[in-house]
């Protein structure tokens, strides 16, 4: 083999290597997302276990392969706090994508999920699509035990949303999330 068929050959093993490697991280990282969203706690230790980031950001297929502009993380994901995707369909339609809004079912799963991607790492202040972060979605759903648990792991409580509004602005006067707010 020549000089430059060696190069070649090196180079695409290279490139071949870092493309397995950033599949299996997207792979992890999608599962992880649905986990996370499905509430699904020992799927995400293990997958936490594995390799996959706290932090990684999903793909929109609306977008073009791989654009991570949807900003769906697995702690947003896990609060209910992903925005819907819009993906075009060849008919002319949209297939809207919702993961990451949470059943009303998950809710007493939630918080084991939360303090389990906080603990691996996982950004507690990472804003979403309309700049909501974790704690905003939290006291919006007045979910109080998710509050608490975001405020133990320093979630901000001064940041505002798209919209200029806070989490305690987002709690709508509810009492319970309020004071804990304004603690």
């Amino acid at each position: 083999m020549n000089c430059k068929k060696l190069i070649v050959a090196c180079l695409a093993a290279l490139a071949f290597g870092n493309a397995s490697a950033e599949t299996e991280r997207d792979r992890l990282g999608e599962k992880l997302l649905d986990a996370a969203s499905l509430s699904h706690l020992k799927e995400v230790a293990t997958l936490l276990r594995r390799g996959a980031d706290p932090n990684y950001f999903g793909s929109s297929i609306a977008g073009g392969k791989g654009e991570k502009s949807s900003k769906i993380t697995p702690l947003l994901c896990a609060v209910g706090g992903a925005e819907p995707l819009r993906y075009p369909q060849k008919d002319g339609t949209y297939l809207v994508h919702t993961r990451g809004f949470r059943l009303a079912s998950s809710r007493g799963k939630l918080t084991p999920v939360v303090r389990l991607l906080l603990s691996k790492g996982a950004r507690v202040d990472q804003r979403g699509y309309t700049g909501r972060t974790a704690l905003m979605w939290a006291a919006f759903d007045l979910d109080a035990s998710l509050v608490r648990v975001l405020l133990e792991f320093k979630a901000s409580k001064e940041l505002k949303d798209a919209n200029g509004q806070s989490a305690l602005d987002l709690a709508g006067g509810d009492p319970v999330i309020s004071k804990l707010l304004q603690k």
